[in-house]
């Protein structure tokens, strides 16, 4: 059975540098929203309208879908935010078997991220070996304190042999009426640690 761990949010925003894998869906600017998926060393990214930039109001992403594929046997990668098309691809790193996953919330201003209906899927050799039902995944709410904050949530598969993960669920980002993100105050990430 897979281990679930939610950690405390904290303020300090401390970047994640020992994985794998990241996917990261970023508020950006009123103009443009992105996607990115990749390594510590490659990534790729595009502008992608995932939401309705119309700021008015405040920004409200309402719930938008995210489905993450990543192949750490065959390092075929996938990032699907929204009803957005084509999904993101990116040739990872192979040959490989999961060590954990980690979901992060993240603002840098007065804002809200959140992850919900979150389900993790540990698979090998493309046969599901383990399906976790997280539910309501890592939330970040500094939008009365305008202080930087993120929560993180670990999940550590039963198995070392899984070599695909596939990461579903919502994310929601809200900023108030006069607060204008810039491209990274807002982010929802998922890393995807590999075995040494």
């Amino acid at each position: 059975m897979a281990t679930v761990m939610l950690y405390q949010p904290t303020n300090d925003i401390a970047p994640i540098t020992q994985y794998a894998l990241c996917a990261e869906a970023r508020a950006g600017d009123a103009e443009t929203p992105q996607q990115v998926l990749g390594t510590p060393t490659n990534a790729a990214a595009q502008a992608l309208q995932w939401y309705d930039v119309d700021n008015e109001g405040g920004l409200n992403t309402a719930t938008v879908g995210v489905s993450i594929d990543v192949n750490l046997n065959t390092g075929q990668d996938s990032f699907q935010l929204g009803n957005a098309a084509p999904s993101l691809t990116f040739d990872g790193p192979s040959g490989q078997t999961v060590d954990d996953v980690l979901l992060v919330s993240g603002v840098q201003v007065g804002a809200k991220v959140s992850w919900s209906n979150v389900q993790v899927q540990f698979l090998q050799a493309g046969v599901v070996q383990e399906t976790v039902n997280v539910g309501t995944g890592p939330i970040v709410d500094t939008r009365s304190t305008g202080d930087p904050e993120e929560q993180i949530e670990s999940i550590v598969p039963a198995s070392t042999a899984d070599d695909e993960v596939i990461i579903t669920g919502n994310i929601k980002m809200l900023a108030p009426d006069g607060t204008y993100p810039g491209p990274d105050d807002l982010f929802a990430q998922a890393f995807v640690d590999a075995n040494a």
